[in-house]
């Protein structure tokens, strides 16, 4: 998930179906993965040629699609706000919040996937409570941290935005902004209507969760406070630290309805619930960028959508229904069956024929070397997804595109009559 772009001849984008044209105003093309037809391709960009070379079934694993439809509606997700900024602001200075906006969308998927991983250890080894305790209390740590990186980067969405359509130079964190009244934020910088209604509405659970953050990570307070039950972790919601988070778990019926003795409620709902309240703070945010900035127009056809796809994605498609069972064991019940039907999406073959991409690529390159027939198209191919596979193997990460196709060349010409 590199946030530095590629730079290749505009004439090369036509090669790509989805895109109606190419934006000439600083954006960039904000994925090149795309389904045609329900057919997976991705668009390889050769920093050396300036080539985009087109890789048929190289379906995503993780990351961002561009498809008329969601391909996979368990695992797939779409967010209006990295729509919205792929589609509509994707100037260089955004790449970055958009990019770190999905990697922290998955990273809050999986710690709701690790409490169910850790109840399933725990029911397999009844005598593991006290680790087990301190393994839920870790992964609350760790939700806290992904809640404030999520944060700060909404607001650099905006404060980027702002700054591009001339707007007043805004504080580079939210931590400035929190501890301030609306109405005196809205006089100093010119906020518009919808910027104060979106901060009065966001401001009080962010700060909640910047202060319980800085607690942990900066004064060096605990949550010990986590309860073992046979329905799951639980936390009592008249103690510290939780007891901030006490008015909005009670204003939930089934909640209080579901509690245990000595006020005991649910920690994996209070999990949830802030997951599913960072994600409705980033579709609210989605609107304000469209209602307060100009909209430049789209580069990709009316019908296209920017698609993200995550290993945990599931759970948050699961949300609702994860809040409504409310205590970890029902709710891993609930979504048991759909979890054990979970497919790879490489895996969807026979069993005969599913051979890792690797594994393909090698048996393709001793054949042609052994033919003697290769093609320069069936080299450009072979060295192309080589390349991606080793951008794939590191992750997404760093800017070294060039030496992972210097790495394929050298590859390719160690097996054959070039070397």
């Amino acid at each position: 998930m590199s946030s530095k772009p590629v730079e290749i001849p505009v004439e090369e984008f036509s090669k790509l179906p989805f895109l109606i044209g190419v934006p000439l105003d600083g954006r960039v093309i904000a994925a090149t993965s795309y389904y045609q037809d329900k057919e997976p391709f991705f668009g390889m960009p050769n920093p050396s040629s300036g080539e985009m070379i087109l890789m048929p079934n190289t379906t995503p694993t993780w990351g961002a699609y561009w498809s008329d439809e969601i391909i996979d509606k368990e695992q797939d997700t779409y967010f209006p706000l990295l729509d919205t900024l792929a589609q509509h602001f994707s100037f260089s200075q955004l790449l970055h919040p958009l990019r770190a906006i999905e990697v922290d969308l998955s990273n809050l998927a999986s710690v709701i996937e690790k409490f169910i991983a850790l109840h399933e250890y725990n029911v397999s080894r009844p005598r593991s409570d006290t680790a087990v305790r301190l393994m839920y209390l870790t992964e609350v740590e760790y939700l806290f941290g992904v809640c404030r990186s999520m944060i700060d980067l909404l607001h650099d969405c905006y404060r980027l935005l702002n700054t591009h359509f001339k707007g007043a130079a805004l504080p580079e964190t939210f931590g400035r902004f929190v501890d301030k009244e609306v109405a005196d934020l809205a006089r100093k910088y010119n906020l518009p209507n919808a910027t104060q209604a979106y901060l009065l509405k966001v401001k009080p659970i962010f700060g909640t969760i910047r202060g319980v953050r800085d607690s942990i990570f900066h004064h060096g307070k605990s949550l010990e406070r986590i309860f073992i039950t046979e329905a799951g972790p639980g936390i009592c919601i008249d103690s510290p630290p939780f007891d901030i988070f006490k008015h909005q778990l009670e204003a939930n019926n089934d909640f209080v309805g579901q509690m245990q003795p000595n006020r005991i409620g649910s920690l994996f709902y209070l999990v949830v619930k802030l997951v599913d309240q960072m994600i409705e703070a980033t579709d609210d945010l989605a609107k304000v960028l469209r209602e307060v900035f100009p909209l430049p127009d789209r580069y990709t056809k009316e019908q296209y959508l920017y698609v993200s796809r995550g290993p945990s994605f599931l759970l948050l498609n699961q949300r609702r229904e994860l809040l409504k069972q409310c205590w970890l064991a029902p709710a891993v019940r609930s979504v048991a069956p759909h979890l054990d039907a979970r497919t790879h999406p490489l895996g969807r073959k026979t069993a005969s024929d599913n051979v890792s991409q690797n594994t393909m690529l090698v048996l393709a390159k001793n054949s042609a070397a052994a033919s003697g027939k290769d093609s320069e198209v069936d080299r450009e191919r072979w060295i192309a997804e080589n390349a991606y596979l080793r951008w794939i193997n590191e992750q997404r990460g760093g800017d070294r595109s060039q030496q992972h196709w210097q790495d394929a060349e050298r590859e390719y010409r160690c097996g054959t009559d070039e070397f």
